[in-house]
């Protein structure tokens, strides 16, 4: 297994531990057709201290090959007063990065803990400069832990609560990318951006534009959800994203291990990721071609019109790396101060946990977010809140939202390691260990996707 890119961005899956996922790709893996896998680091972290064998393998192989990409769901990189969990995420990501390589790390955008929730669900937040600071200095502290070369990033949301704070988001995501220079990662989730695209009566186009894909080379990724990706998610998003973002590097399918409940569904995965690779690499023998039609006809050029031609882009380069330089020496000066906080917001994420677990209509919440002084400072944010954006709001608050003492969630995780031994006995374990937490499918399949520059490959 090469790192080398040569036939176009490689097309992965998003790994999960349960046996009938393992079963759903083994056809896959059998005939080479995965060039990348995507692990979900802490979801590792809180089995108990064990991870199948086979998983082990799985991540040892693809990490050794360079084609290994972290993904995090509980890290909260936006809640906006440090909290003891972060600390403790942040060790374990640590020793995660010092067991294998990674060639991102990435994080949901958004909040899902303030003032003394244990658990919850990545969150919309306004976009204000306090809350940027907060995202930058959270991204750079786990570029820290992930060992100070591994780029990290964020992923964007499917939740809005209007279409201003939809119209944020993009700039907000630029906002705290932009500081890690070449080191951040924009992970652009197309599901979530089909749901926005669907709620608010979006350009496609215009969504991907405004979510900063950036043609010089930003590192890129796209996610779908955890059923059968969409149909117009494959035919229309990807291809539409593959044109926009020009230096991708990979492209990864995800879904759920427990939404495979049988055969049927475990070939529709199939299905999707083959459908997904034919697009993926019909684009990149498309643009080889064109590529190769543009090098003989730059061929017929004079020499004077291609020096200058190169000088203007090695002056770019040069401009880029000044920049970079320039922001990563403040970097470990930021780091070794306490993190940053923004208290103002901190009581406003606070507060709006405590509001929407509460049992309440969303024009009761409405009124609420318009009377209490927490959210006084942020009127001009909570004024463009949609009714239906606010309901959905609640009914995430009040299923993943947990409060209990810091201590609590970092007792929660254990260290991973391989189950030796009983290799035929685990599948039998794993199915009655799994049966046991299967929970209601979602919407929709992940299709993710990298993007980096030529310095980067």
């Amino acid at each position: 297994m090469e790192a080398e890119q040569a036939g176009g961005p490689w097309v992965g899956v998003s790994l999960m531990p349960h046996p009938q996922y393992r079963r759903a790709i083994q056809p896959l893996l059998d005939q080479h057709l995965i060039d990348a896998i995507e692990w979900s680091c802490d979801i590792g972290w809180g089995m108990g201290g064990r991870l199948p064998a086979w998983v082990v393998d799985l991540l040892d192989q693809f990490g050794r090959a360079g084609r290994l990409f972290g993904h995090g769901v509980m890290y909260s990189p936006t809640s906006a007063i440090w909290e003891r969990r972060q600390a403790a995420w942040l060790r374990w990501l640590e020793r995660e990065c010092e067991e294998r390589r990674f060639g991102h790390i990435t994080e949901h955008f958004g909040f899902m803990t303030a003032g003394g929730a244990l658990e919850g669900c990545p969150l919309p937040l306004p976009f204000t400069p306090g809350a940027v600071e907060v995202g930058v200095d959270r991204l750079r502290r786990m570029h820290r832990a992930a060992g100070g070369a591994t780029p990290v990033g964020l992923e964007n949301l499917a939740l809005a609560m209007g279409p201003a704070d939809a119209a944020d988001q993009g700039p907000f995501l630029a906002a705290v990318l932009e500081r890690l220079g070449d080191q951040g990662v924009l992970l652009l989730d197309l599901h979530n951006l089909h749901c926005q695209i669907v709620n608010f009566s979006l350009s496609a186009q215009d969504a991907i534009k405004r979510l900063a894909c950036d043609p010089e080379g930003r590192p890129f990724r796209r996610d779908t959800h955890d059923g059968d990706v969409p149909p117009e998610i494959i035919d229309e998003l990807l291809p539409l994203a593959l044109r926009l973002c020009p230096n991708l590097r990979v492209v990864v399918l995800e879904r759920l291990g427990e939404t495979i409940r049988s055969e049927a569904d475990a070939e529709r995965l199939r299905e999707d990721f083959c459908r997904i690779r034919s697009v993926v690499r019909d684009f990149a023998s498309a643009q080889r071609a064109q590529s190769t039609a543009g090098a003989a006809a730059a061929a017929d050029e004079s020499a004077g019109g291609r020096a200058t031609a190169e000088a203007d882009h090695h002056n770019n380069i040069n401009a880029t790396t000044a920049t970079d330089d320039d922001d990563g020496g403040g970097d470990e000066a930021a780091l070794e101060s306490p993190p940053f906080e923004d208290e103002e917001l901190g009581r406003y994420q606070a507060a709006f946990l405590r509001l929407f677990v509460r049992d309440l209509s969303p024009e009761q919440l409405l009124h609420q977010l318009r009377a209490q002084p927490e959210f006084a400072p942020f009127q001009k944010y909570v004024e463009g809140f949609d009714v239906r954006c606010v309901e959905v709001a609640s009914v995430l608050v009040r299923k993943w939202v947990r409060f209990a003492r810091p201590k609590a969630y970092e007792s929660r995780w254990r260290r991973p390691r391989p189950d030796s031994e009983g290799e035929e006995d685990e599948e039998e374990e794993e199915e009655e260990e799994y049966a046991e937490e299967d929970g209601e499918g979602g919407d929709g399949g992940e299709c993710d996707v990298y993007e980096s520059s030529e310095a980067d490959e």
